[in-house]
This record gives structure tokens, sequence and C-alpha cells, in this order.
């Protein structure tokens, strides 16, 4: 009979798994994710307090951030849409603090990125169980059958697929058949979420992975035409299979036609580019201020987001707001690009933060949970190795953010 060894710290993975699988794939059921939260801001917050995990850089940005946060409901014309918002921001910040709390040692941002892929794989078999086949075979897209969006579920699966294959190459046996197993079931739900974004963020982490780091330039024209020929092959596969092409194909195909001829006759870009050019004129007449906690649907007239994270935390928060809340992830891009001797976990979260960078300017994604999971994740993993060299270079050892 299995005999699981229970311990504090098997309970505080278990609630961290909980947090993850909830985001990732119950997000849009409230019942489930809201006492979620609750309970783990408050387990993990009496961590970070009992273990002397507060206090840090990161951490005080969190409190900056809901006390900045304070601001825009006031300038907000819509104070119920506002306050919602700020409910919002204040359960994502307060996720981040108490999970840098928690990540102090290594194994446990190992058991995180584990969890991340996890979550991917149970909303992939959630979409199975519970999606009519027809959906499947027909131009809808995957999301409605759980009440979600196509665009977030694509994004979701889109990052676990990119933490799974970049497990894939660092891991060793068994595990890195697991790894590839998980990245080919993600991708497909990717695919099928029609999602151009989603699939833009996951070619990019490939081409990424092949040729970041490399020194040795045979290795790195192997690698360029290697992908290469495989982004050719996964082309027209979808180009040629009626399902794929309903979903996504066509999609491409004026995404491309875009890209090399300046025009469009895609629907869906030409809004995203009002959307957006909306938002930078709100910007540039409320540069200090903004015009309030997700206001960009009211005052802007669409009733939508600006389908650009940069632009709507500009709008919400206001110049000076913006450029506060990117300074982390900014900071830690940076702090790892110039990291030297990078292991392959540095190499791994440099991805991540980069293909982060790009989302942002697709989807809005700052009152998304799991984007501060994955920033205390980038800083505790920056805290622990700039300690390790900081153990033959003491001016390194309090060096963060």
């Amino acid at each position: 009979m299995l005999k699981i060894k229970w311990s504090s710290r098997t309970a505080y993975n278990l609630l961290i798994a909980l947090l993850i699988f909830s985001v990732w794939a119950f997000n849009e059921s409230k019942i489930i994710t809201y006492p979620v939260k609750i309970i783990y801001i408050i387990m993990m917050g009496y961590y970070a307090v009992s273990r002397y995990r507060t206090g840090t850089k990161y951490q005080v940005w969190c409190l900056v951030m809901i006390v900045m946060s304070f601001i825009p409901i006031v300038v907000a014309p819509n104070f119920s849409t506002a306050s919602y918002t700020f409910i919002n921001m204040l359960q994502v910040l307060m996720i981040g603090f108490v999970t840098y709390g928690y990540l102090d040692e290594k194994s446990k941002i190992d058991f995180v990125l584990e969890m991340l892929v996890c979550g991917g794989l149970i909303l992939s078999f959630r979409l199975i169980l519970v999606t009519p086949a027809n959906v499947w075979l027909s131009w809808n897209r995957l999301g409605e059958a759980i009440g979600s969006n196509s665009n977030d579920l694509g994004n979701k699966a889109a990052i676990s697929a990119i933490i799974a294959v970049c497990m894939a190459k660092y891991v060793q046996g068994g595990k890195k058949i697991l790894y590839f197993a998980a990245f080919g079931i993600l991708t497909i739900i990717v695919l099928f979420s029609g999602s151009r974004k989603a699939l833009i963020a996951v070619v990019a982490g490939v081409i990424l992975l092949s040729t970041i780091g490399l020194h040795n330039k045979r290795k790195i024209i192997f690698s360029v035409v290697l992908v290469g020929a495989l982004l050719f092959v996964g082309y027209r596969f979808i180009m040629t299979n009626e399902a794929l092409y309903a979903k996504i194909g066509w999609r491409i195909e004026d995404m491309i036609d875009v890209f090399f001829h300046g025009g469009s006759e895609a629907h869906s870009i030409d809004l995203r580019k009002k959307y957006i050019f909306e938002a930078w004129q709100l910007i540039k007449q409320h540069p200090f201020l903004g015009i309030g906690l997700g206001s960009f649907q009211d005052v802007s007239g669409y009733k939508v987001y600006s389908h650009c994270d940069y632009t709507e935390v500009a709008c919400s928060y206001g110049i000076i707001g913006a450029i506060v809340y990117y300074l982390p992830l900014l900071s830690m891009t940076k702090k790892y690009i110039m990291l030297r001797n990078k292991s392959d976990r540095d190499y791994m979260i440099l991805i991540i933060q980069i293909v982060l960078l790009m989302t942002y300017l697709t989807m809005v994604m700052y009152t998304s949970a799991f984007v501060q999971v994955l920033i205390a994740l980038f800083v505790a993993h920056y805290k622990l190795r700039t300690v390790e060299k900081g153990n033959k270079d003491p001016a390194l050892a309090n060096e963060v953010m």
C-alpha cells in the first residue's frame, strides 16, 4: 500500500499545486478559485511571516502597487468597474507576495515549474472530456464548453508548453519523454484554441530554446535549419488539415498578409489596432494619473479591454504607474541577460521572461494570478542564484531586482 509521508512542506506544496490547478484549469469557476486564493494567501502568508521571508524589494513592490491602485479608483468614471479590478489586483499582488516568501529553495522552484506544466495538462484533459466532438472537427474554437476565453486558454497552454519543452531539454531519463509528450499535447490545445498570439508564443519559445546560449556557429546554423524545417512541416500540416485550417490556418494567412502587404482583411487585427490606438490617445491625454483601473472599456466606448497589457496598464495607472508596474519583470530580464555563466535553468527562465514580455503586446494580463506567480519565481530563482555566486563573490550576495 502506498504511503505518503506528510509534513508541513507537503501541505504547502499541495496548496501551491491547488492554486496553480485552479487558476490554470478552473479560472472561470469563481466558486473554486476564490476560496483557494484566500486560503493560499492566508497559509502562505503565515509561512512567509513565520520564516521572516518578508521585506524584500519584490515584496515591497507588491505593497507599493497595492497602495498605488487606490488612486485609479478615485479618478475612474465607473466606481464599480474600478473596484472590481482593484479586488483582482489585490488578490494577484498578495499571491505574488506570499509565493515569493515560500520559494526559498531551488527544489521548490522546480516544483512550481512542474505544477505549471501539470496545470496545463489538467486544462487539456478537461477540454478533451467536456468539449463535444463536433467542436474539434469544425471552425469553432476551444473554450466555450468550459466557459473560458479561447485566447486566454491558448495563452495558458502556450506558457505550459514552453515550460515543458524547456524542461525536456534540461532533464534526463524518462522525464524527458514525459515533458516532450506534454509539449505535444499542449501545442495541440494551442492550435485548436485558434489563438495566433499563443501559437506565436510557442514558436518564439522553441526558436529561443534552439538558439539562445549557443556559441558554436555550426550548432546555431543546424538549429536554425532544423527549426525552420519543423515550422514548414507544421505550417503545411495546418494548411492541409480541414479542421485546423478552419480554426487557425486562415487566421495565420491573414496575419502573414498583414506582415507582407501592410494591409489586412482580418477584422480582428484591425480592431486590435483600433483599440491600441485609442488607448494611446487616452494615455497622452491622461499621462500622470491615467483614466482609472480597468476604465478603458468605459472611457473608450468600445466596452472591451485594449488587447495590449502595456496600454491597458498605462491607461489604468498613468505612465509613471506603468513604469513601476513593469519594473520587476524588466529588471529581472535585464539581470538574467547580463548574468555570467548562465545555467540551463537560467536560460529557461530568460526564455519564459522574453515570451511573457512579447505576450503582453497582444493580451491584457495584469490581473492574472499566474503572472505574479511567474514573476515571484523569477525573482526567487535569481536571488538564490546570486547568493550561490555570492559565496565566491560577496559583492553579489545581496543583489536582487
